[in-house]
């Protein structure tokens, strides 16, 4: 097994799941989760020194999105826009 050695301090991890974040970050998870692997002891311990923290990213923010579900128009419409993702067929 090979490693990659990158010296940081704190690595950010960004989710949509506010639910992941929770139980990432509580030691005491709620009884629905029972059966989560040993990997998640191994990143809580890494949430609780500090070297990675958690952060939710509100539908709004979600740029990936549009590439993966159906969304109202004018969001999808600005996604598409942010991403400089153009309509090669469309006449200007």
């Amino acid at each position: 097994m090979r490693r990659l050695e990158v010296n940081i301090d704190t690595a950010m991890v960004y989710s949509d799941s506010i639910s992941a974040i929770y139980i990432a970050s509580h030691p005491n998870p709620p009884e629905i989760s029972k059966r989560i692997d040993i990997d998640c002891y191994l990143v809580r311990e890494y949430i609780v020194s500090g070297f990675i923290n958690l952060v939710h990213v509100p539908s709004k923010h979600r740029l990936a999105d549009p590439l993966t579900k159906a969304l109202p128009r004018p969001q999808f419409q600005l996604f598409i826009f942010k991403l400089g993702i153009h309509d090669i067929f469309r006449s200007i």
